[in-house]
């Protein structure tokens, strides 16, 4: 076994770890000191072993509080795990035919399909917030990011972008019933007909001004959503890390 497997089985076994699990949930329940110095050290040696890339970009392990990548989760953080990020993601609000093609633009000047292969963040924690508990993210390794310093959130700027740009569900060509995709979970509606037009999706990602693998402090501090790629990150509790940085 190599090095960084040995040391990311490490990481997933302390992360994951019953004793410490019980003492910070016990701790936090009082309002105490969760965790001995020591535990706190050793957290930390694993993100700095195996994060080395995002320190880098932020200017390293000191820089974790001020640029930090929020993440909503709806898993069970006791207070930490190792995410294994998919690559086959289906989209909540996103209709899945607007994805591909989204996804395509981003292939044929990045290679990489951010959408499906990614998982996200943002530097407002409010923002991540909305979609579950809030914790803080640590890719794991080499990594790659997207994010654009227009759009605070892909989808609910698309609405927007498609609300002057497109059709504007003319009830005399569509059918309002077949044509309109509804986002139940973030109560957003698009016209079929315009999220699937190469053309409009193509001038809505012209527009973003997506900047790939440039600029991550600047892209915590816009607030804006982050698209990561990479294959596994940590995320620990965002009210624990507080806590235990002090």
């Amino acid at each position: 076994m190599g090095q960084k497997e040995f040391s990311i089985m490490k990481a997933r076994e302390f992360i994951t770890e019953a004793t410490w699990q019980d003492q910070v949930k016990a701790a936090m329940k009082a309002d105490k000191q969760i965790e001995s110095p020591e535990k706190v050290a050793q957290f930390f040696e694993f993100v700095e072993q195996n994060c080395a890339t995002f320190l880098s970009e932020i200017g390293g392990i000191q820089n974790i509080n001020k640029f930090s990548l929020y993440h909503g989760t709806k898993l069970r953080l006791a207070p930490a795990r190792l995410l294994t990020v998919r690559k086959n993601r289906t989209p909540i609000d996103t209709p899945e035919d607007t994805q591909e093609l989204i996804d395509d633009w981003f292939e044929k000047r990045t290679g990489i399909r951010f959408r499906e292969s990614s998982v996200f963040a943002t530097g407002n924690p409010a923002n991540a917030e909305a979609y579950g508990s809030l914790s803080v993210m640590f890719p794991v390794g080499k990594f790659n990011y997207a994010w654009s310093p227009v759009y605070d959130d892909l989808t609910s700027s698309l609405e927007i972008f498609m609300t002057k740009n497109g059709t504007a569900y003319l009830e005399d060509e569509y059918d309002t019933y077949s044509d309109i995709i509804y986002t139940d979970s973030a109560g957003m509606e698009f016209n079929k007909h315009d999220v699937t037009n190469p053309k409009l999706i193509n001038l809505f990602m012209v527009q973003g001004m997506f900047k790939v693998n440039k600029n991550l402090r600047d892209a915590i501090i816009s607030n804006n959503e982050i698209t990561l790629d990479c294959n596994q990150a940590i995320i620990v509790d965002y009210n624990w890390l507080e806590r235990a940085i002090g």
